[in-house]
């Protein structure tokens, strides 16, 4: 095992400031589009209640753990990928992490590109509307062409840019204190007008009603799946942000606290959707399209619609907003920190790259949807499995528990070493595994 001497951290390295802010900063990093887009079209394809269920129970025994440990990874040696791994000691560490760059990058480059389809749809919801939305032609007449996506994306990366450059608790720390609340305070208020709906009580019943048949291997691996996806788990984001955590920040009480609100967040857009979409007499299972095809036919057919959507967009925006911060974030840092470039010239490298790299999704959507499969659905739990092993296995245990806030000859510090070792990799590799060998 290796040894990382503490003094390794940059002392010129920001950090997150109070502990609330540092809340809503992870909280802004979990929270994105797949808690509101993937979450309940997930639900609705595995069981509803049976898979909100599993969720919470697989949100605790796999979720909070993984996430302590990257953020260990990442305090302890004051930066993210690449070169947490390198520090660690994780043989071939120079290029586990560089695969882990190259995977934020080429998943971002597609990400800022969805992000772009929910400013496009909020765009609509304020012009024209979506009073006459069809199921058929919805997403066609509201993402226009490349010239559109193009210039939707472009905002998305400017706006990064800025925050970025701002600094950690200047820039990033400060948008996530403005963005969580109101996309918290606005998501009640669409759930509250989506329960009230004529019909949405069926619904309610779909969300907790534990269906026994739908209790099957491939709805739990979908489960296990969508925790390392809606945590953002993935050995980047969170070993990045693990760095800028303060020396007297408790990782194990701040993991239960952004885990519950990343279920929080999970919970109101599944309680939006579901029960408007009975409403509306359609299907839950309609899939990936539910978000972008399926709501705006929902939002079309209540009273108000247009300014529901508007608000359901906004508040989408703002979230997936920070998701891309995020993104970039974990690319500019290394650039810095090992390169030695300055934070400009790092920003402004890292956005035209996503730029120039996002252009194939803006032109093909099924480029899109297989850059996904790649870069996001298998690399994503690669990424976490390798930082599982690396916090297991390469960094010395004593580090290990001062890193992640427990005590080393606790039993809650060795019930969790032997939960990140074991455990947690196996429902990793099992559900990558799932993925894979889909039909």
């Amino acid at each position: 095992m290796i040894l990382i001497d503490s003094a390794a951290m940059s002392t010129n390295q920001e950090q997150f400031g109070r502990r609330l802010a540092t809340l809503f900063v992870m909280v802004g990093v979990a929270v994105g589009l797949g808690n509101v887009w993937r979450f309940p079209y997930m639900m609705g394809t595995y069981g509803g209640g049976t898979f909100l269920f599993l969720y919470i129970f697989a949100l605790v025994l796999f979720g909070i753990p993984a996430l302590i440990a990257e953020w260990a990874l990442g305090r302890k040696t004051g930066e993210g990928p690449p070169g947490a791994y390198i520090s660690a000691g994780l043989p071939g560490g120079r290029y586990v992490g560089s695969a882990l760059f190259l995977t934020v990058l080429m998943a971002t480059s597609y990400y800022v590109v969805v992000i772009g389809w929910v400013l496009l749809y909020l765009v609509r919801a304020i012009t024209t509307g979506l009073q006459d939305a069809d199921p058929a032609t919805v997403f066609e007449t509201t993402v226009h062409g490349f010239s559109g996506q193009a210039i939707a994306t472009s905002v998305v990366l400017a706006g990064c840019a800025f925050v970025i450059l701002a600094g950690v608790k200047k820039g990033i720390e400060r948008v996530s204190r403005i963005f969580i609340p109101i996309f918290f305070i606005l998501m009640i208020i669409l759930m509250i007008r989506s329960l009230t709906l004529p019909g949405a009580s069926a619904g309610i019943r779909y969300l907790i009603t534990f269906d026994v048949s739908a209790f099957t291997g491939r709805t739990l691996l979908a489960v296990v799946g969508q925790v390392f996806f809606s945590m953002a788990l993935g050995g980047t984001f969170m070993v990045t942000y693990g760095a800028y955590l303060r020396k007297d920040v408790r990782p194990v009480s701040l993991a239960v606290q952004t885990a519950t609100g990343d279920l929080m967040a999970a919970l109101l857009a599944a309680f939006l959707v579901i029960p408007a979409v009975f409403a509306a007499g359609l299907e839950p299972t309609s899939g990936p399209t539910l978000l972008f095809e399926t709501l705006p036919v929902v939002f079309a057919a209540i009273p108000a619609g247009d300014l529901v959507a508007t608000i359901f967009f906004f508040a989408l925006a703002l979230v997936s907003f920070l998701s891309a911060v995020a993104a970039i974030e974990v690319l500019v840092s290394p650039l810095v920190i090992r390169r030695g470039w300055s934070r400009k010239k790092a920003v402004w490298t890292v956005v035209t790259a996503a730029a120039l790299l996002g252009i194939p999704s803006l032109l093909s959507i099924d480029y899109l949807m297989k850059s996904d499969l790649i870069w996001g659905s298998t690399m994503q739990p690669l990424g976490s499995l390798m930082a599982l092993i690396t916090v297991g296995w390469c960094v010395h245990r004593a580090n290990a528990f001062e890193a992640a806030g427990l005590t080393e000859g606790s039993r809650a510090g060795r019930l969790w070493l032997i939960w990140i070792r074991f455990v947690v990799p196996i429902g990793v590799t099992l559900a990558l595994l799932s993925g894979w060998l889909a039909d």
